[in-house]
């Protein structure tokens, strides 16, 4: 590296098999050589190169044995300079046919052409001129119609009189930026042949006022975009903003792979077709059987609340977008991407009215949510055309808490039934003590059953029935299943209930389980982490306060979940602080 920047100052980009992976999470076994993982982290940190993560896979070299061992050896290294010339550059991960090693297409510039819809910036609503605009322009305008129906074209014609505003406000920021620095510039080129006019000084002051302005206003905005709520505004980090918190964003969110069918997608245009194809079938009911839960006992309603409930909406507010958040670094199917739905404000008010209905009665009301609505889904920031869901309730609705609860308690009753019938045994705290047969973690169950077949099949058939019940479909794929002291019978029991299995010591819920604890390998992931988010190429977009605010951010967050479980070995507390010293600028 020294030798290349003698002859070169500009961008680098680095390819290499590194045959060393940075933490034991680029293995999915075994562990690797210490020394030359250390190696080539400190080489990364030394020449403050950035590790992009790599999109369509997480490892890039296998052995080829039928138990393979998987690693991420194969990796691009950019310089600071050459993330500042292709900030949109991706790397992708290639099907491995002949060689061991998976091919690594780094592409700078994406072609993704998006459709751009309204968004309604929070710094537009900081104007001193907005709400009296936008007060002007809603009495201004006149609908025919009943009330929802004129609120409804209000609200989607406001954007229209918002958009030419917004130019003419906030379109010239650049511009006028160029503008002003240029006659300060010539201002104080003046002055350096002689002293100024009394006018000339004046007009230097007002022009380092509304650069000054202009400058406060950039800062606000991505002190907004970034949600970080550490850094104040007018601290002169934008940079850090705009190029680290936005663009990692976006990059994380950009979709240039996807896997369909075994096949391997790059056109943004079939991307989009596929996404949509997928979304369709989820949220299509594909059969009309619907069971009841006459077994299972609730409270019921009283005819006068069911009517209460039922009261009509109109259709007119209920359509959104669908925008998909990849669940880990590697997402390259439909299924490792989260559908969020972005619900406008009017579907918002009606939700928490139909919120509302349910706090003091509970029944069937979803009805008007689900098949009433429309839903459009953006693949990188490009809207697909609408389809319309029979069945699914939108993540993100205010109704959702309440369904959730519905639903497991539905799960919960069957267990709790089949645990007083003696049909699943579940795990006894102490003799005569409480039985565990399952643990609901927000979206998460754990099931405690015996090692036998017997009670595996009952589980299977009690998650059967509470498909049917529900109208659910399970997952299983991503269920696993954990043996303690049963290794002679997991292979036949996952077999039976059609999952994959995991021995301890495993991670939960970002937590490591069953670890000694005064073990250093479980710290290894809180390092890692603490790496990528004070990696030492960000202090050239921080000053020293900004450094110091985002060290003071990662040591109050990262540690302390790990430290009400585990012992932070002197080791790792000295790595923690090199890496922080590194980080401000220290050696």
């Amino acid at each position: 590296m020294v030798e290349a920047r003698e002859w070169w100052a500009g961008p680098l980009c680095i390819a290499a098999d590194m045959n060393a992976v940075r933490s034991e999470v680029e293995r999915n076994h075994g562990a690797g050589d210490g020394r030359n993982n250390a190696l080539l982290n400190n080489y990364i940190l030394e020449y403050e190169l950035i590790d992009q993560p790599l999109i369509g896979g997480s490892f890039t070299w296998s052995n080829n044995h039928s138990n393979p061992l998987l690693c991420g050896l194969d990796r691009f290294l950019f310089s600071h300079d050459f993330e500042e010339a292709f900030p949109n550059a991706l790397q992708i991960v290639l099907t491995r046919t002949i060689s061991n090693h998976n091919p690594i297409l780094v592409i700078s510039e994406p072609s993704l052409p998006s459709k751009p819809y309204f968004k309604l910036d929070r710094l537009w609503t900081e104007h001193k001129d907005f709400v009296k605009n936008v007060q002007q322009w809603w009495e201004a305008m006149a609908f025919h119609g009943s009330a929802s129906t004129t609120f409804f074209l209000k609200l989607q014609n406001l954007k229209h009189l918002i958009k030419p505003w917004r130019i003419q406000e906030f379109g010239s920021v650049a511009r006028d930026k160029n503008v002003l620095t240029c006659r300060i510039h010539d201002l104080n080129i003046l002055e350096e042949a002689g002293a100024l006019q009394q006018s000339q000084l004046e007009e230097r002051i007002r022009c380092k006022l509304q650069l000054r302005s202009i400058e406060a206003m950039e800062a606000r905005k991505w002190q907004l975009r970034a949600k970080k709520n550490n850094f104040r505004w007018e601290d002169s980090n934008t940079k850090y903003f705009h190029s680290i918190i936005a663009s990692a964003r976006r990059k994380r969110n950009t979709i240039a792979k996807l896997q369909v069918g075994g096949v391997d997608s790059f056109d943004h245009n079939i991307i989009k077709e596929k996404i949509r194809n997928f979304y369709i079938n989820l949220f299509t009911q594909q059969n009309e059987l619907n069971s009841g839960m006459e077994n299972l006992y609730f409270p019921t309603n009283k005819e006068s609340d069911k009517l209460w409930m039922e009261r009509e909406f109109s259709e007119e507010f209920n359509c959104s977008f669908i925008t998909l958040i990849p669940k880990k670094e590697d997402s390259y199917t439909p299924k490792d991407f989260r559908p969020l739905n972005l619900i406008d404000s009017v579907y918002k008010i009606i939700s928490k009215l139909l919120a509302a209905r349910l706090k003091k009665v509970e029944g069937e009301e979803a009805g008007w949510c689900v098949t009433t609505s429309h839903l459009s889904v953006l693949v990188n920031d490009s809207s697909t055309e609408k389809l319309k869901p029979s069945k699914g309730l939108r993540q993100g609705d205010s109704l959702s808490p309440y369904f959730f609860l519905l639903v497991v308690e539905v799960i919960s009753k069957l267990i709790n039934d089949a645990v007083v019938r003696g049909k699943l045994s579940g795990f006894q705290v102490v003799d005569q003590g409480t039985i565990i047969s399952h643990l609901q973690f927000a979206e998460d169950t754990l099931f405690f059953i015996d090692a036998a077949v017997e009670e595996v099949r009952r589980l299977l058939i009690i998650l059967v029935i509470f498909e049917t019940i529900t109208g659910l479909k399970l997952n299983l794929e991503k269920s696993t299943m954990i043996n303690v002291g049963a290794d002679d019978v997991i292979d036949v029991l996952t077999r039976e209930l059609g999952c994959k299995s995991e021995k301890l010591p495993l991670t939960y819920l970002s937590m490591p389980i069953r670890a000694h604890w005064h073990s250093t390998s479980v710290w290894d992931y809180v390092l890692v982490r603490m790496e990528q988010k004070l990696a030492t190429w960000k202090k050239r977009k921080l000053n020293k306060a900004g450094r110091f605010v985002l060290i003071k951010s990662c040591l109050a967050s990262l540690p302390i979940y790990y430290l009400s479980l585990f012992h932070l070995p002197v080791s790792m507390e000295k790595r923690m602080s090199k890496s922080c010293a590194t980080s401000y600028g220290e050696r």
